[in-house]
């Protein structure tokens, strides 16, 4: 007998309406079964990160760009940061396309819920954009979902998720340009089209963090210089015919976004102290590249303790490396295998920095990094792209295993071995006064200074009549021609959370505010209960994951 209800139930599975549909609800699921529970019920007193000293940041930019034009000047140039002297945002990370975005968020509920939301959608959107090209690719929706999974979860976007870094977590744009280009050069998307969303693409991506945008052009060019080196003469036209249209959607891109190029250049710059370390510059030495293989303590996005764990966002694992050898074995005379394999191998060697780590062998970062814009970047977080290559050649790998034969089962087994469950939990910090004390921390924010000290650490540096001022919305901050303190107003720092007093022996890093006796706030000023030893118990909000 017919069964005319699971015929259309079989045509709904198989529609890819349906499935993009799927797809995208499936990682949402994802994600909020590894850490709604614990940040859901918060999500107006808590952020999304171990280290509530990286988000505030873009707390406060998310506030700031809720209400661009309310300042009466121009948005990019913002006198209450370091006030009066002022500040050129458009040399900070201040995220202003999604600050835009979550606008309709952040005016009824408050940054702080703006900053959770888009925490909460940006590796499942990821995901699902990577799902959109693989699936365009191999054309079969178990395949894609792995694909999707692969990058979306990846540990280099869970690493930034942990420290609050919205601009590097949200690499859902890097998939879709690759998208728009392998459906340009396959002819499914007009040329109008084509340069009408790419250039919003890469406005909008701007607008995320230029550094991003940076990198996103360099291995673009590189990788479309191979693919026209490997490709047959057909392809090589359908190339150039695309390579004139991103080009077209640069120049576009570039004209509309002219107004922040000219208060980029034309006001002083920020500069910020060259202190970053760690994989961010690459590889120092040869121990870190055993990090492809070595999770190392501390990968599973946390713990978030007073001590900044090791978190090795490098880890690829013994499961993919071996899953990527056997694609491009198997698969090395296509051109597909071979633009796969290579462009791996490029944002790898690219990902380590200027040198060869041991040999002191020059690398091309090193004449890379002399150019515009990438004298900034970072070279490690090229790595990035490492991880979207090996996404989509997974699941193109494992596309070929349709068939009931052992060599199918045993590929899906290795897939399996490679979709690790998402690492960690949201395990909250428990604090009583938590919700009080985003409250005045928002305001702060809001109008006070930061003061930048060495290794990226944020403290609002504030005295205790400046701090009620903050909390009226009065600007505050440090400066040529600041207000005058109240004699006798002591000076109160709110100490980055990541950061305690040093143990018995050592000293505490110069540069690094101590605790204050809590003898010398008022009763007004000590909202917080105090620490055995007479010290101030810091609120540390937050949603550590470990």
């Amino acid at each position: 007998m017919n069964d005319p209800e699971g015929g259309r139930l079989r045509g709904l599975l198989r529609n890819p309406a349906a499935q993009h549909a799927g797809a995208i609800l499936l990682y949402l699921a994802i994600w909020l079964v590894a850490v709604g529970p614990k940040i859901l019920p918060h999500m107006s007193s808590w952020t999304l990160s171990s280290y509530p000293n990286e988000p505030s940041v873009f707390v406060w930019s998310l506030e700031w760009w809720a209400h661009p034009f309310s300042h009466g000047a121009n948005p990019l140039l913002s006198s209450t940061v370091w006030a009066p002297t002022g500040l050129n945002l458009a040399w900070v990370a201040t995220s202003p396309a999604p600050g835009l975005v979550a606008a309709p968020i952040t005016i009824p509920f408050g940054p702080v819920v703006s900053f959770n939301v888009l925490s909460l959608v940006t590796p499942p959107l990821t995901a699902w954009t990577t799902y959109l090209l693989a699936r365009h690719v191999t054309r079969v929706f178990p395949a894609a979902l792995v694909g999707g999974y692969l990058f979306g979860f990846s540990p280099v976007v869970m690493r930034e998720i942990e420290l609050g870094h919205l601009n590097l977590s949200m690499l859902f744009l890097l998939p879709l340009a690759a998208y728009l280009v392998v459906r340009r050069l396959d002819g499914t998307i007009g040329p109008r089209a084509f340069v009408a969303l790419l250039t919003a693409l890469l406005v909008f991506e701007f607008g995320i963090f230029t550094e991003i945008l940076a990198t996103m052009t360099l291995v673009g060019l590189v990788v479309g210089a191979v693919a026209w080196l490997l490709a047959s003469a057909d392809l090589r036209r359908r190339l150039a015919g695309a390579a004139v249209l991103v080009a077209v959607s640069f120049a576009v891109a570039a004209a509309l976004i002219s107004p922040y190029l000219y208060t980029a250049f034309a006001h002083p710059q920020a500069v910020k102290p060259a202190t970053f370390e760690g994989l961010a510059v690459g590889a120092k030495s040869t121990s870190d590249l055993t990090r492809y293989v070595l999770p190392r303590p501390g990968f599973a996005i946390g713990p978030g303790v007073r001590h900044r764990p090791d978190l090795n966002w490098w880890y690829f694992g013994v499961p993919l490396l071996l899953l990527l050898v056997l694609f491009w074995m198997e698969g090395w005379r296509t051109f597909a295998a071979r633009l796969l394999g290579l462009g791996f191998l490029i944002s790898l060697v690219l990902s380590i920095g200027s040198k060869l780590p041991g040999g002191g062998i020059p690398f091309p970062w090193a004449a890379l990094e002399k150019l515009p814009l990438l004298d900034r970047a970072r070279p490690g977080r090229i790595i990035a792209y490492a991880f979207l290559f090996a996404a989509i050649s997974a699941a193109v790998w494992a596309a070929k295993g349709r068939t009931k034969t052992v060599g199918s089962v045993l590929r899906w087994l290795l897939v399996a071995a490679v979709d690790e469950p998402v690492p960690g939990r949201a395990v909250p910090r428990r604090d009583r006064d938590g919700r009080r004390q985003v409250r005045r921390r928002s305001a702060l924010l809001a109008g006070g200074n930061r003061d930048v000290l060495p290794h990226g650490h944020l403290v609002l540096g504030l005295s205790a009549g400046e701090l009620r001022g903050a909390e009226d919305g009065v600007p505050v901050g440090r400066g040529t021609g600041q207000a005058e303190r109240p004699a006798g107003d002591p000076q109160v720092h709110l100490e980055p959370p990541s950061l305690g007093d040093p143990p018995a022996g050592r000293s505490r890093p110069r540069g690094r505010p101590a605790r204050l006796d809590a003898r010398r706030h008022s009763a007004s000023d000590r909202r917080n209960d105090a620490a055995p030893g007479g010290k101030l118990r810091f609120v540390r909000r937050g949603v550590t994951m470990k």
